[in-house]
Order: C-alpha cells, then structure tokens, then sequence
C-alpha cells in the first residue's frame, strides 16, 4: 500500500471518531461498553496506520537513494588504491563500495571464528577470497575482538535520513582499521531503532561528544535584570549608567553506559548470512538500547542516572479533576510557559493513552481541540502545537499524575559518546557451537533550565482537591 493509500485511509477513519467522540459528551447516559470499544479499536488503527505509513515513507527514501546511487556515475566514489600503490582489490562504484564492507566485515566475523576452530559439518568457518581481499584492501585486522562505530556528529543528517530524505552515511572504524568497513546500513538501522522506542529522543536536542569527559552546560538567567532610562548628559554630574552583574550556573553530563545484551547467533548463520547478521545486529542493538534509555530519558531522577524530561520540568498547572481532563486544564497548562517561548517553537508530549483520553475534548466553540496531521511527515496538533508521544510517560489520567508536557522540548539535551562499541565474542559459548555480539554506548540526558521554565508539566489534582499553579 502506497504512502498516499495509508494516509487516506487513515484520515477516513477521523468521521467516525468524531461521531463516538461526539455521543461520548453529548449523549454520556447512552454511551455504552461497545462504544468504549469500537472508539479504542478506531484510535488503536488509526495509530497503526500511522506508523504504517512513516514506515512506508522510510522504505520508499531508501529504495529512491538505491536507485540514485545505481545511476551514480564509477568516478563520482572511489576507494583508496592499496598502500603499495597498486589497484588490488580497488571497488570503484558506489555499489562496489558497499560490497568491499559488507565483505570486509563478512570477513572480521569468519576470521575469528576460523582462528577458534569452529566447524560446521566438518568445514571451517572460513572467510572466501573475495572477503580476505576486501580485508586487505582495507587494511583490516582481525584479530581485534571490537569495533568502534563512530556516530554522525551531525544529527540532523541522521535525522533528515530516517524522515525520508537521502543521506550516504561512511561510517569509519577505531584506529588500525583503516576506515569504512562498518556496512553503511548498520548505523541507520541502530539510529532509527533508537527513535522508535523513545519519545523524548525524537524531541530532544542531540550533542554528541567525542570523549564521555564530564561535559559542563553554562546558563543564565538574567531575565529579573532590566536597562534603565537615562538623562540627557549635560555635565559630568549627571547619572552614569548604573552597573549590573551576570549571574551564571551550569549543568553536568555525564556518561552513563548502557548494553545491548549479549545477542547470541549460530556458527550457520553468521556462515551463510554473516553480512546480514552484522547489520541485523545494529537494529537489534538499537531497539534494547532504545527500551533500556527510554524510562530514564523520561523520569530518570538525574542522580547517578540521566535527568528525565518528566523530572527536570516545572509544575504549569494543576488539573480541575483528579480523573478527569478538560480543554481549560490544557489551556492553562499552555499559558504558563512564557510567551518568549511558545514564540520559538513548543510541543507536547504524552503517553499515547493520554492522548486517546484527550482526542475527545471540544473547545468553547465546540471545535476538537485534537487534529490529526493530514500531510505526510506532519504530526498530529494539540491547541495548534505539534503533538509528540513517549510510551514512559504517565499513561492513566489519576491523581498526582503529571501526564502531559508542554513548552520548548528541544531544552531537553540527550548527550550521547560518539562511538558504538561492538564486540564479537568467539569463545563464551564455544561450546553451544555459538557466537555473540555486544554493543555499548554511553549517554546522559538534563532539561536546561536555567529558571524560566521552558518545559512545564500537568499535575492531576489530588484526590478530590482542585487549584491550579505554576512554579
């Protein structure tokens, strides 16, 4: 089904959603367990379908840039002759280029299992002569048990890739590799599993650092401070322009590591798929990654662990209901983030349950308060705000729950080490006639606020208390 098929489809299921959604305020003594239902089923396909189609937009970006890489012209990509000179092994096409690494590391993978003895049926797990030469052209050594993947410094290109535009990534190894061995698929595929399972890493600002040195954030608030009027000088007797003193402080990150697990493969697989087991890997990889960072990136309390986009937010306002949320809660929770900001850029950001409950709510012209994004690459808008979701959030609208968001998302900065490190581990499980990989990476996260409040977050009332506040 075709990106435009997804996305007309999922628009036609919006009537029928404003119907239940319309009997659900207006005609509640009528609603009925069915409808409770048939409104979960609609909003649940109207999500899939969603995805479906940020998926299909991503697959067709990929096929577009294989195709334009075919027609590429042999001279516009070249690899390096050898370091004696000579053209051994030289891949000269685009294509050719990314055969050279696929093989390259086909080759790491066999190597090692050669050099440990693993057979299967009798035959040694042994690289062939198109992947030894590629190794050599490369200046490959095998014997090292890690690779180092160095991650694009510019996120934006990552980003504007997984959105669908073309982007050719040369992922260059650790130092004795002699570069551009990792498969240029292995580094997307890691990044894109990263984004789909962390909501506040799609809002968030990236900084990636060579180094996991302790990494120190200055900021200032000097909004309390204001000029002043001056008169006219005529004589030296006149005011001077008085003096006022800058106030800074800072944030640290830090480095905080995260694995993978172990993801343990069999001695035919990586044989007979080794390429594919390797670029396998970085999705994999990316996805537990992505799970294990996704609740601190969202509540993590900011000692010995990252600071939670949750957890360095400001009280904006305070629900009318402990149970319930309505359009002047939102509203409330809008206006307590100061002009300057909304003026720059501001979002939400919720638990998709949050966001079911609020698909319902109707402003005082009895207009939905909830659209869905009509064009592709458009979210979904809230008040006329982009609306973002985070599955780590609050997800059931009770007392004292923040379950919702609002203000500058990009405050939240995501600091991640610039390097992925991959293991192949031989010898663990020799014995199982198994290999393993291991990827690690290191990461902290803080809101910077330096005490403007630029994320602001929606407190639940209290049991049956009511109020509304800012701080």
């Amino acid at each position: 089904m075709t990106v435009k098929e997804l996305r007309e489809k999922r628009n036609a299921l919006v009537p029928r959603m404003r119907e239940l959604a319309d009997k659900s305020s207006d005609k509640p003594a009528e609603w009925t367990e069915t409808d409770e239902q048939n409104w979960r089923d609609l909003n649940a396909e109207f999500d899939k379908l969603g995805e479906q189609e940020k998926k299909q937009e991503r697959a067709d970006a990929v096929q577009k840039e294989m195709a334009a890489r075919a027609d590429a012209s042999p001279d516009a990509h070249t690899v390096p002759p050898m370091p004696d000179g000579s053209d051994a092994g030289r891949r000269t096409t685009a294509a050719d280029r990314n055969a050279q690494r696929a093989d390259a590391i086909a080759g790491w993978v066999l190597t090692r299992g050669e050099k440990a003895g693993h057979e299967i049926n009798g035959r040694s797990l042994a690289p062939t002569d198109e992947q030894r030469k590629a190794m050599e052209a490369l200046s490959f050594q095998p014997e090292r048990n890690f690779v180092d993947i160095p991650l694009p410094h510019n996120y934006s290109q990552v980003r504007r890739a997984l959105e669908g535009r073309a982007t050719t990534y040369y992922v260059s190894t650790g130092t004795g590799y002699g570069g551009e061995t990792i498969p240029e698929g292995f580094v997307p595929d890691w990044e894109l599993a990263l984004l789909a399972y962390g909501g506040a890493r799609n809002v968030a600002t990236i900084m990636r650092t060579t180094t996991g040195n302790d990494l120190p954030w200055p900021n200032s608030n000097d909004t309390g401070n204001a000029g002043e009027l001056l008169d006219e000088a005529a004589d030296s007797t006149d005011t001077a322009a008085s003096e006022q003193g800058l106030t800074t402080s800072s944030v640290t990150f830090k480095a905080y590591k995260w694995s993978s697990k172990i993801i343990r493969v069999s001695a035919e697989l990586i044989q007979d798929t080794a390429f594919n087991i390797v670029a396998h890997c970085g999705a994999i990889a990316g996805e537990r990654i992505g799970r294990g960072q996704a609740p601190y990136f969202a509540t993590g309390t900011g000692t010995s662990q990252p600071q939670g986009i949750v957890t360095g937010s400001a009280l904006g306002a305070t629900a009318a209901s402990a149970t319930a949320l309505v359009g002047d809660d939102l509203l409330a929770l809008v206006h307590s983030v100061d002009p300057a900001y909304r003026t720059l850029g501001c979002g939400w950001l919720m638990h998709d349950s949050v966001v079911l409950h609020i698909r319902k709510i109707k402003d005082e012209d009895d207009q939905y308060i909830w659209q869905p994004g009509l064009q592709a690459g458009k979210p979904d808008v809230l008040l006329g705000y982009p609306l973002s979701v985070d599955q780590s959030m609050a997800s059931t609208v009770e007392a004292d729950a923040k379950v919702a968001l609002f203000g500058m998302l990009s405050k939240f900065v995501i600091r991640d080490v610039a390097t992925l490190r991959l293991k192949h581990l031989v010898e663990r499980y020799a014995e199982y006639d198994q290999e393993a990989f291991l990827a690690l990476m290191r990461c902290d996260a803080h809101v910077i606020d330096a005490g403007t409040y630029p994320i602001r977050h929606l407190l639940m009332a209290s049991g049956d208390a009511s109020g509304s506040g800012s701080g």
